[in-house]
């Protein structure tokens, strides 16, 4: 099994992700960055070899839209096609508790996202970002919430092999054997956010960790679509939440479509609509 060594410097700095701002950092060399490490971060951990390749924010391959973002991850852990990272990506997130209905949307869309040429992106949980996966596994990025080397419930990597066969990709902030938890996955759905260009909202309750996701996608001022749902649903009010605040909604895979390429057009507005009702 390959191993690949990682720096005290870029250890240290994994651990501080999403607390301290490396983005100054994006085209400095390697040398350099060990320099501003070494005086901005508690080096209390020696370097260790793992078993998953990573990124550096200053390697060339580092996703450019993710690195302009104030506190990107440091370093990103992966497994899988590497190569999926540079090219665009459209999130399609919501429920663990997902409907059959909304699974069968979830499917739907993703489907009609990689047809339109792009990777879908979500969260690898159950529910709704599964069936985001399982819809195209070639074409997929999955965000883990915890390290890669961490323990997985059967489910999850039954999910995950499915995705490495197919040659998609799996990446994770965290240092391989950091454990999940609230925080972790709370700081994940950043990740999803900034990584896409666009995002699709298919079935979320009012209080989901999606809606979450929608948040820093809308603070990025990124495009979001939403499923409309009846509002005797409960698990769909998260969606009528964000459509009475102006977002547009998407009605069927058609429509989606049209939708994608309008964004591709579109200028990019902070204020599309009033992400305060999220807070």
């Amino acid at each position: 099994m390959t191993q690949y060594w990682l720096p005290s410097h870029w250890k240290a700095a994994a651990y501080k992700s999403g607390k301290l701002d490396f983005s100054s950092l994006r085209n400095e060399s390697s040398i350099q960055a060990q320099g501003w490490l070494t005086q901005n971060v508690n080096h209390s951990t020696s370097g260790e070899y793992t078993t998953h390749p990573f990124l550096a924010i200053n390697n060339a391959n580092y996703p450019t839209l993710l690195a302009k973002v104030p506190y990107a991850p440091p370093v990103l852990f992966y497994m899988g096609n590497i190569q999926l990272l540079q090219e665009r990506k459209i999130a399609i997130v919501g429920t663990r508790h997902a409907t059959a209905t909304g699974r069968d949307l979830a499917t739907q869309y993703a489907q009609t996202v990689t047809n339109t040429g792009y990777v879908t992106i979500s969260g690898l949980a159950y529910g709704i970002d599964e069936m985001v996966h399982l819809a195209a596994p070639a074409r997929t990025i999955g965000v883990l919430g915890h390290g890669l080397a961490h323990p997985y419930n059967w489910h999850q990597r039954q999910l995950i092999e499915t995705i490495i066969k197919h040659n998609g990709l799996i990446i994770s902030e965290f240092n391989p054997k950091v454990p999940p938890r609230r925080w972790t996955y709370l700081q994940r759905n950043r990740v999803i956010a900034w990584l896409c260009e666009q995002l699709i909202l298919v079935e979320a309750p009012i209080g989901s960790g999606a809606l979450n996701t929608v948040h820093h996608a809308i603070l990025q001022q990124k495009p979001i679509w939403v499923v409309p749902w009846d509002p005797h649903w409960l698990s769909g009010r998260g969606c009528l939440q964000l459509i009475e605040a102006g977002a547009p909604l998407v009605t069927d895979s058609k429509d989606l479509q049209e939708k994608i390429k309008l964004a591709e057009t579109m200028p990019r507005t902070a204020k599309f609509f009033d992400e305060n009702l999220l807070l």
